[in-house]
């Protein structure tokens, strides 16, 4: 029976021992392998010198084009700078152009160390060379250098003031408008605009429709202009008429006719050009005063003071005959001369009248003459 109970023992013996080393294996395993502080993994050390770390710890990670290669190890103060010893998965290939900086892996906080290599166009840097980081961004520092330079410029450079004064122009500009002052506020209040315009609208669409009208019935051939689209008898007339004129294009230029030869013999041109020439000669000569043209159009005052006293004497003499002085006046304004006339002329009527019934024809002549 107390072998049984032995027995017993130490199956619950062997039972806690190997439940336990189960558990430690698994603990080594999630630690070790999982935790990447795998001691069988080969590192390789990179040294960075900053001059603030803004927070990063050791265990922080190391992130290239963000994906993580390694860790930090240990941060040194040293002088005026931070060495920040980090161990990496892999060697990188640095180049001139490189940038390492501390960054916030979240807004809850957390640091981490991101390296970008540089251009693949630049030198690459021996490995010997003494790296440096840029100085770390302090997002809270700024937010609050900010915040404070907004309420200094609200306090004390008076963009408050010019808030609240603005704010104040903008309420009397809407209670214009609400009161429908101003062309603004009328086109708000008064409706007459928008009749106005609706009528505008109205009268739009029904030149709109007049015009959709007029097409439609050109379309169907109706009116001057549908039946010239439609009838293909003038579209035929039109092409004859368009032939026939460039027949005769072609006649004048090959020099046919008239018109044609005008167009193309060089000896007409010649002669139009002499014509030109003579006329321009016959210009200038007249602009000089040549000849008699010439001297009424000159400039000389000698002709047109004779002409002007030419007309003064036949203007005096109109003037005489028409007061009645002279002979010729008295003829032209005394009526006796008129009347002694006219009888003479009924006497010598009545006498030819007599000699014609009692004596002959041929006498008539010697009759007339003895009378004078």
């Amino acid at each position: 029976m107390r072998k049984d109970i032995i027995r017993h023992e130490l199956t619950l013996e062997w039972i806690v021992g190997t439940f336990m080393f189960i558990v430690l294996l698994a603990l080594a395993y999630f630690t070790i392998i999982i935790g990447s502080d795998n001691l069988f993994r080969r590192t390789y050390p990179l040294k960075v010198y900053f001059e603030d770390v803004a927070g990063l710890r050791e265990g922080d990670n190391v992130t290239v084009h963000g994906m993580a290669i390694g860790k930090v190890n240990n941060l040194t103060l040293d002088n005026d700078w931070v060495r920040v010893e980090c161990s990496l998965d892999r060697i990188l290939e640095i180049r001139e152009d490189y940038r390492m900086e501390v960054l916030e892996t979240s807004v809850l906080g957390g640091r981490q160390l991101r390296i970008d290599l540089g251009s693949p166009d630049a030198p690459r840097l021996p490995g010997d060379v003494r790296l440096i980081g840029e100085p770390p961004i302090d997002l809270m520092a700024e937010a609050g250098k900010m915040i404070s330079e907004i309420r200094y410029a609200l306090t004390e450079g008076g963009v408050l003031d010019q808030l609240t004064e603005g704010t104040a122009r903008l309420n009397r500009v809407a209670g214009r408008l609400d009161r429908g002052e101003g062309t603004v506020g009328a086109l708000l209040t008064d409706d007459t605009v928008y009749r106005d315009l609706t009528g505008i609208t109205a009268n739009l669409n029904d030149f709109s429709a007049r015009v959709n009208d007029m097409i439609a019935a050109i379309e169907r051939g109706e009116g001057t202009l549908g039946m010239l689209l439609k009838n293909d008898g003038i579209g035929r007339e039109l092409d004859d008429i368009l032939g026939n004129i460039n027949g005769i294009a072609a006649r004048l230029r090959a020099g046919e006719g008239s018109l044609g030869r005008l167009l193309s013999d060089d000896a007409i041109a010649d002669d139009l050009e002499s014509v030109l020439s003579d006329v321009s000669a016959v210009t200038k000569s007249l602009r000089a005063g040549r000849g008699s043209l010439g001297k009424l159009l000159a400039d000389d005052a000698a002709l047109y003071d004779d002409l002007a006293q030419t007309m003064a004497a036949l203007r005096k003499v109109a003037q005489s005959v028409e007061a009645g002085e002279g002979s010729l006046g008295k003829l032209m304004t005394d009526d006796a001369l008129y009347r002694q006339v006219t009888a003479l002329i009924n006497e010598v009527r009545a006498t030819v009248d007599d000699f014609r019934e009692s004596s002959p024809l041929t006498t008539f002549s010697s009759i007339l003459f003895g009378a004078f």
